[in-house]
């Protein structure tokens, strides 16, 4: 494949890939609308990349409407592991690995049945300094 054989549009609410030899790759409608003047497509080697950024804030669970979803979980661990690398624990300050201990120690006690998070009327959870 040449790159004078890729077709690709971009809309608002649609996208669409073409090779000329086949036809129709990949058309139809976006799971939520794109900012389609700022997205942009490159052919490399024998893939296509596509990049859509996102009308409006909120997160994506699929790219085509009435297609293949990712659940809530799937979507919170793409965005915990989303461009930054991972910090070995060894690696990580005293209040950090605190941090993570006081976590790992109310997960088990939540799973040993100690706390009960239907039984909260109000669950937050505050990040930051000096926030409580």
């Amino acid at each position: 494949t040449k790159a004078r054989d890729v077709s690709v549009t971009i809309k608002p609410d649609r996208l669409a890939v073409k090779l000329g030899w086949y036809g129709r790759v990949v058309d139809g409608p976006l799971f939520r609308r794109c900012k389609a003047s700022e997205s942009l497509w490159i052919f490399e080697g024998v893939e296509v990349y596509v990049m859509m950024p996102k009308d409006d804030g909120h997160y994506w669970k699929g790219v085509f409407e009435g297609g293949e979803e990712k659940s809530y979980m799937e979507v919170l661990q793409d965005l915990v592991s989303a461009d930054e690398p991972v910090v070995p624990y060894d690696d990580l300050d005293d209040r950090a690995k605190e941090l993570i201990e006081d976590i790992q120690e109310r997960q088990q006690m939540v799973h040993e049945g100690l706390i009960d998070l239907e039984g909260f009327d109000d669950f937050r959870v505050v990040i930051g300094e000096n926030s409580m």
